[in-house]
């Protein structure tokens, strides 16, 4: 979870084909958000894995750069990560480990 404590009012972006656009399988190398739909500034993004519940599956970075093996925020098994703003541009996840991983990522507006 991204820690922030705030009020605001949320609402789903519709894409062609419904709230959800993408399913993506983490490969072994870092991964990218999927299409971003205009007017986008906000997604969450939770990791289905096959490895135990509060095991690190993957590293993330918020600030564009590429995570490494050694850089990068921990993301868990069955964890999620909130973005905001310019966040949901510059998010990049490697995985770790040899469990299969999904990313699954929710696109919003927040006002």
């Amino acid at each position: 979870m991204s820690g922030r404590l705030q009020s605001y009012n949320r609402y789903l972006v519709l894409t062609e084909n419904n709230a959800y656009p993408d399913h993506v399988v983490l490969g072994v190398g870092v991964t990218e958000l999927p299409t971003i739909p205009p007017g986008t500034n906000s997604a969450v993004v939770a990791i289905s894995s096959t490895a135990t519940a509060g095991t690190v599956v993957a590293l993330y970075r918020l600030d564009g750069e590429n995570p490494t093996a050694i850089k990068g925020m921990p993301l868990y098994a069955g964890g999620e990560i909130q973005l905001f703003e310019s966040e949901v541009a510059n998010f990049k996840i490697i995985p770790v480990g040899a469990s299969a991983q999904t990313m699954m990522v929710e696109f919003g507006v927040v006002s």
